[in-house]
């Protein structure tokens, strides 16, 4: 929704699940830092993280979960 918007530079949303999406997620917000530098407009990236192990989930039930959705 926030993509639409004028003046909108880029919008990413990515997870940290495995280290692949993780090195996509730092260049993720490095891009948005990049932009907001060159003053290109408003940036935001949104990063999923699996639920916190207070939750009552194993740790990493939540995130072989994530990979079935």
């Amino acid at each position: 929704m926030l993509a639409t918007l004028e003046g909108t530079a880029f919008v990413a949303r990515v997870a940290v699940n495995n280290p692949a999406n993780l090195m996509k997620a730092k260049k993720a917000v490095r891009k948005a830092f990049q932009m907001q530098i060159e003053e290109m407009g408003f940036s935001l990236v949104e990063i999923l993280l699996s639920c916190p192990p207070t939750g009552g989930l194993i740790p990493w039930r939540p995130i072989a979960g994530s990979k079935k959705r």
